[in-house]
């Protein structure tokens, strides 16, 4: 149903060498974790929003389908969509059509959907090869590893995505909606949503409402308690804590440490340094944090807690920013980077049934010092339409009914009465069938009955709250206490550079941020000295780092 295109497979295979490396660069950050099953965001900076309640919509007089196109379909339409498997599905389903929310979907809309999933670690290659192939999928998940090498006004210009410009305001006016909603929240959010050409190009996920710091570093409270030890908030009490869970309680891997020895997203150790792990800003001065004198001070600091057998002395083998279940479950660890609902598992499957994780606020140098990094979702990439797409306004039709308040209810939720039920003041709450379910973990029955998790609608993110103890949810609160933005580059800038410009950026990043996380490991465990500092400064230079921060200097000057 797609007509071939031939006419780009040299100019994209050109660039399948250069895609490759990226994502291998980006794997190692805290975007890394995003497949083209991430999130459509890409977040640097934040509001923190505490828990709302989720009212009724079932019986909102908002329209299902903009005018002209009406669901369910009076004749069936096919449309084919590219996009990965979330891993908590891929071991139940071999394609998303077998969930019960896209069999419920097709009977709402009359739409069947086939699915081309590319195979988890893959997914970079399997989009660049797609592209070059000519035979596209009508409507294609991208993400900040899975993208068109020089944006999203080069992929319309050389025919690859389908300018929405010109369809948006008659197929996709809840989307235009839901995104000026949030503008109140994060002002700059609508129009981040744009090209630099003043292009809509991709759909991307919109929260109903903003959502605190959801991640960031846990402890062990019950060790603390025995201790004597208050929770840490210098470094200095953060280097005391963690040799007493060595030398007293025997843990062999004290502190977790990400893959490359920082973690991007909450930038969890490093802040307490005033240095960002990318691109930050400081009285409108744009700086690359890995090249600064508190990056020094950072790894000079880990290097010493490696030394002293502080943090995992294989941390450079992990395969994910996750911690290793094995190590949090069995004592061998006492503090670790991650999501805030993990931790009711991570006690429940504790050997030591005492175990009690807590959230920390990222560390500092001196008691009462903020951190100038916060984390917040800015529309940069989502849902996109091929330019050889039969049905485009049908396609774009369909991604807008995500953002209506049936569309987006059934998301969320899923079908009334099976897998949820309003309570007596209008709210939606998950049925056992969610909550309880004997087959499927909680976030497993999300994936399966309801639209699985980081997709391309206007999400409501509070529906995790109900497999999250209430203990837990403090995180918001706890992460945000000694932050604020203020030197956040929003993630956006991209979208001011021009194509020419944004392709000289993403050459430089690639050879930059494979070099960072190669020698960032190498200093924390001594491989290389730190008296190599200045040549490893130099080698960044070399690769084209200080023409990378002009690049963005410029950038954010249009956007700030």
């Amino acid at each position: 149903m797609r007509k071939s295109r031939k006419n780009q497979v040299s100019r994209i295979f050109a660039l399948l060498l250069v895609s490759v490396l990226l994502t291998t660069s980006l794997a190692a950050c805290g975007g890394g974790a995003q497949s083209t099953g991430g999130n459509d965001t890409v977040t640097s900076t934040g509001t923190t929003a505490q828990p709302a309640q989720t009212t009724g919509s079932a019986k909102s007089e908002q329209t299902a389908a903009p005018e002209g196109i009406t669901f369910p379909l009076k004749e069936g339409v096919e449309l084919e969509v590219w996009t990965g498997i979330p891993p908590e599905l891929a071991k139940y389903v071999d394609s998303l059509a077998e969930t019960e929310f896209f069999k419920g979907l097709e009977k709402r809309t009359n739409i069947h959907l086939t699915f081309r999933h590319p195979v988890a670690g893959n997914e970079n290659t399997d989009f660049t090869m797609m592209l070059a192939s000519g035979d596209v999928a009508d409507i294609i998940k991208t993400s900040q590893n899975t993208n068109y090498q020089d944006g999203y006004d080069a992929a319309v210009n050389d025919q690859v995505f389908m300018d929405l410009t010109g369809l948006v305001e008659q197929y996709a006016p809840h989307y235009l909606a839901a995104l000026e909603n949030y503008d109140q929240y994060q002002p700059g959010y609508a129009k981040a949503a744009k090209t630099l050409e003043g292009r809509y190009v991709y759909v991307s996920q919109v929260m109903k409402v903003p959502q605190g710091p959801f991640g960031g570093l846990y402890i062990r409270k019950d060790w603390l308690d025995d201790l004597g030890l208050e929770v840490p908030v210098t470094y200095a009490d953060w280097e005391n804590a963690l040799t007493q869970f060595k030398e007293v309680k025997g843990a062999t891997s004290p502190l977790l440490l990400p893959k490359a020895g920082y973690e991007s997203m909450f930038q969890i150790l490093n802040s307490g340094y005033d240095v960002g792990t990318e691109f930050y800003q400081v009285d409108g001065k744009v700086k690359y944090g890995p090249m600064e004198d508190g990056w020094k001070a950072y790894i000079e600091m880990l290097n010493r807690w490696y030394k002293n057998g502080l943090v995992d002395q294989d941390f450079f083998t992990a395969t994910s920013i996750w911690p290793d279940t094995a190590l949090v479950t069995t004592g061998k660890t006492g503090s670790f980077f991650t999501l805030y609902t993990f931790i009711a598992s991570y006690e429940a499957a504790n050997e030591d049934e005492d175990a009690e994780f807590v959230p920390v606020p990222n560390p500092v140098q001196n008691a009462g010092d903020k951190v100038h990094f916060k984390n917040v979702m800015y529309p940069t990439f989502g849902s996109v339409i091929s330019a050889d797409c039969e049905n485009p306004e049908i396609a774009l039709s369909l991604l807008d009914y995500f953002y209506t308040d049936e569309g987006s209810l059934y998301c969320n939720y899923g079908e009334e009465g099976v897998s949820f039920n309003y309570d007596s003041e209008g709210n939606p709450q998950f049925t056992d069938l969610i909550s309880k379910n004997e087959k499927f973990t909680f976030s497993e029955a999300l994936g399966y009955y309801c639209m699985p998790g980081a997709r391309t609608v206007w999400q409501d993110w509070r529906r995790e709250l109900g497999s999250v103890p209430e203990k837990d949810q403090v995180c918001f609160d706890v992460f945000s206490s000694n932050q604020d933005s203020q030197y956040i580059v929003p993630s956006y800038f991209k979208s001011a550079m021009s194509t020419d410009d944004l392709a000289e950026y993403g050459k430089i990043l690639a050879d930059v941020k494979t070099s960072v996380d190669e020698n960032t490991a190498l200093f924390i465990t001594g491989v290389r000295p730190m008296s190599e500092w200045d040549a490893y400064v130099e080698q960044l230079k070399a690769l084209g780092i200080e023409r990378a921060i002009e690049l963005v200097q410029n950038a954010y000057d249009v956007i700030k």
